[in-house]
């Protein structure tokens, strides 16, 4: 089916194209959308990632599993071991992977060749690495349908049903609704 041109308009509001700056280098959590075994160029085997951050915002990894360069192979598989210990999951296809929660480690790096300056996930890093950071790891989907755990909902973009306990005083669904923050009791 073609595009009907007629539906375009050049001067209606698109939205900005500041979606595609560059992410400041950090540590940003996030779930592996899906991820893909595909043979490299030279004949080895990557695992193609794509990881939706928290903040909505996209990211690609490949995992060199499979490869002559011995040191490629292992830091792969070392990154792959990372996610699943991260997790508490056996990864043992593709679909393991979908769902996870990573906590990955972004940088910049350089355009060449015409191509301008790009994120990449520079590694991942595991819960023993960030015991100070004040942060919990999640589960993803993915991990959840095999570990039973439940995430956040205060954190989800689909914003599940929120816990009796946390739910806004006067709210029937139990939902978070905008900016509103669940406190306990007050103390005096």
């Amino acid at each position: 089916m073609a595009f009907n041109y007629g539906n375009f308009d050049r001067k209606a509001d698109y939205g900005s194209n500041a979606d595609f700056e560059l992410l400041p280098d950090g540590e940003y959590e996030g779930d592996i959308e899906s991820a893909e075994s595909k043979p490299t160029h030279s004949g080895g085997t990557m695992i193609a990632l794509k990881i939706r951050l928290d903040n909505r915002r996209v990211v690609f990894d490949n995992l060199n599993v499979e490869c002559a360069n011995d040191t490629a192979q292992e830091i792969a598989l070392r990154q792959m071991q990372t996610i699943a210990n991260y997790n508490n999951t056996d990864i043992r296809s593709d679909e393991d992977f979908e769902g996870l929660r990573v906590l990955a480690v972004i940088g910049t790096q350089k355009g060449k060749d015409g191509y301008r300056d790009r994120n990449v996930v520079k590694y991942y890093k595991g819960k023993q690495e960030q015991a100070g950071s004040g942060r919990s790891p999640q589960q993803g989907r993915g991990a959840q349908a095999r570990s039973g755990s439940v995430n956040d909902p205060r954190y989800s973009a689909d914003r599940r049903e929120t816990p009796e306990w946390e739910a806004p005083k006067g709210s029937s669904t139990g939902a978070m609704i905008g900016d509103e923050i669940p406190f306990g009791p007050m103390m005096d």
